[in-house]
């Protein structure tokens, strides 16, 4: 529906939204998918009242990258966000997972393998394979979702130290 008036333009534009970011959900998808599960419950119900448009995790999705159960226990509580009928969405609550250091934790094959699995875009802009100089085909570096004829980008990004450090 187009607005009828540059005002009624900019009134239609201002209507506050909500993007959600998760930070650090490791622990819920190794040993806690209970608390993973409620605050995905807790942001699919509140999509409407809160005008919730998106959800990002920031990084570290699974505590140990070579554990598939890890990444399954991480899909299921994505499953809340994707489910059409409860969601009230026909593609879902849009979402991704940036990638971070503990995704990184066995190797590049492994990573690719998982993230496949979970079925969601893995965002990491500057993510570059040593082998090629590009970033894995796998990878993407952004997510854009529209709300209202608005078009918002997320993008995903690592720094140098990201497949070594655990702080």
């Amino acid at each position: 529906r187009q607005p009828a008036s540059w005002f009624s333009f900019i009134s239609w534009m201002a209507v506050p939204f909500t993007v959600i970011a998760l930070p650090d959900t490791q622990f819920y998808s190794q040993t806690h998918t209970t608390i993973g599960l409620a605050q995905m419950d807790w942001i699919r119900d509140n999509r409407v009242a809160r005008n919730i448009v998106a959800v990002t995790e920031l990084g570290d999705c699974v505590n140990n990258a070579d554990q598939a159960y890890q990444w399954v226990n991480a899909d299921a509580t994505h499953d809340v966000l994707e489910n059409p009928t409860t969601t009230g969405l026909a593609d879902g609550i849009p979402y991704g997972v940036a990638v971070g250091n503990h995704e990184f934790d066995w190797n590049a094959d492994t990573l690719q393998r998982r993230v496949a699995e979970l079925e969601c875009a893995a965002l990491g802009a500057n993510m570059i394979e040593r082998r090629t100089g590009r970033m894995p085909r796998w990878a993407r570096a952004d997510t854009v979702f529209a709300r209202r004829g608005l078009k918002v980008g997320v993008m995903g990004l690592c720094y140098r130290e990201t497949p070594t450090v655990t702080l």
